[in-house]
């Protein structure tokens, strides 16, 4: 059954068909009360007229519409009206990951986009819900790429306890993502949608699913007996290691999986070194799209809004989006805020007597004076020291030496010479270290230097000097 523009349902008027598939025709529809666009998914009919699916589909509608998570599509409401059983979603106008399937994708995306969708099944899974048919078809994007789960509980509402295939032949469930014991109608646990979720990640990177199958019944026997293709011999650029995560997370066996979807995708990243999945309760934040060009959202055809009643609120904008529902905190959890008393105002304490004995008195000693003492004055005093001898040393010389020699009086002159350098050096010394120039300091150091010059010369000259009086006497 198909529902025109125009069409009401319930409180419900329709704007237009966003999709059709299998299980569902997904209509956008305008709630006048709250002012805003929802999406409405219509049943097929045939499933009214099954026994026991009005109650099999209340307790799953309202199972599923408890569920407070930020990647997964929120539930309004559900009912039946002329025969018309329908569901309201929030709406999401950004397409779906099917869009982008069918070509390889780069790890880091994959493993961005199915990280939340983890979160949102590891989440569910903890409260004893499973999701039944995990396929790209059914992870919905956001305008700024942020994917969110839908149909949860859709495929248990439409599946009879008596049969596998329905009335039409319409096998409940995608084949192609179908885990082994879900083909085989055993039991299902949470590894089931692991299986699941492992398949979209092996489609993302391979390029295409695993088993394919000219009819669905072939597909069903492929995943129950056939062993894996190896992805490499789809897409080359798939690692070793990447192979393995996939390899483990689609075993036939269900304790060789992964415990959680979460554990799954970490994996995934760490074999491929991308960045590892964030946590799973973030808030909704803008993904990286993949290279190439991004699929444009489905739109529906232009309408016309219903005209509003003067009583009724004014219609919300086409692009409304509806806010995040808020999440409870889990039970362990303890609030942000918690009251404290107040402190208790303060005693006055008295301050308290100090029974110290105090410190003896020493007996009085004169000060003693500071010696002072500076290289600079205890190498001009050498020098003076140096110069007296070497004047001395002049004296003795010229007395027993010969005048008349020529070599006696170049000696004396170079003498002489050299003890006026001697009294030069020390006087600017002196003055030098006296005022405390720089200059004073550089020129004790060369005083110091012409010291070592004379005590050479000395050594040498004394020796010449008693030589040279034992011949003259």
């Amino acid at each position: 059954m198909k529902l025109e523009a125009g069409t009401n349902l319930g409180p419900y008027r329709i704007v237009g068909e966003v999709g059709r598939g299998g299980m569902a025709s997904v209509y956008k529809a305008h709630q006048a009360s709250l002012a805003r666009y929802v999406a409405v998914k219509v049943l097929p009919e045939f499933f009214a007229t099954e026994p026991g699916f009005k109650e099999r589909f209340q307790q799953e509608a309202v199972a599923v519409a408890q569920l407070r998570h930020p990647h997964i599509l929120a539930i309004y409401d559900y009912g039946e009206t002329d025969g018309v059983t329908y569901i309201v979603t929030e709406f999401v106008d950004g397409g779906t990951l099917s869009e982008q399937m069918g070509k390889p994708l780069p790890l880091e995306y994959v493993t961005e986009v199915l990280s939340p969708i983890a979160g949102a099944l590891d989440y569910a899974h903890r409260r004893g819900i499973l999701h039944r048919d995990i396929k790209p078809s059914n992870v919905l994007m956001q305008l700024d790429g942020t994917p969110v789960l839908s149909d949860f509980g859709l495929a248990k509402m439409m599946t009879s306890t008596t049969q596998r295939i329905t009335q039409s032949g319409m096998i409940v469930g995608t084949p192609e993502y179908m885990s082994p014991e879900q083909c085989a109608a055993e039991d299902l646990t949470p590894a089931s949608d692991q299986y699941s979720l492992a398949v979209m990640a092996y489609e993302a990177l391979a390029g295409r699913v695993p088993f394919t199958a000219a009819t669905p019944v072939a597909v069903l026997m492929a995943q129950m007996q056939n062993a894996l293709p190896p992805p490499r011999t789809i897409n080359p650029d798939v690692s070793d290691e990447i192979a393995a995560v996939l390899l483990k997370g689609l075993a036939k066996d269900p304790a060789d999986r992964y415990k959680t979807c979460h554990q799954f995708v970490r994996a995934l990243a760490q074999a491929g070194d991308a960045p590892p999945p964030t946590a799973v309760m973030e808030p909704r934040t803008p993904l990286t799209p993949p290279p190439g060009p991004m699929p444009t959202a489905p739109t529906a055809p232009a309408i016309t809004p219903p005209p509003v009643v003067p009583s009724q609120p004014a219609p919300a904008p086409a692009y409304y989006t509806p806010p995040a529902q808020p999440q409870p905190p889990p039970p362990s959890a303890q609030p942000y805020y918690q009251p404290q008393p107040a402190p208790p105002p303060p005693v006055y304490q008295p301050p308290r007597p100090s029974y110290q004995q105090p410190a003896p008195p020493q007996p009085w000693q004169p000060a003693r004076p500071q010696r002072t003492g500076s290289t600079g004055l205890v190498v001009t005093t050498a020098v003076s020291l140096a110069a007296a001898v070497f004047v001395a040393l002049i004296f003795f010389i010229a007395a027993i030496g010969t005048p008349d020699d020529p070599s006696t009086q170049t000696a004396e002159v170079w003498i002489g010479v050299g003890g006026m350098f001697y009294s030069a050096l020390l006087l600017f010394t002196l003055i030098g270290v006296v005022r405390k120039a720089t200059w004073g300091i550089v020129l004790s150091w060369v005083s110091a230097a012409a010291l070592c010059l004379s005590c050479v010369g000395l050594l040498a000259g004394v020796p010449l000097a008693i030589f040279a009086a034992r011949t003259r006497f």
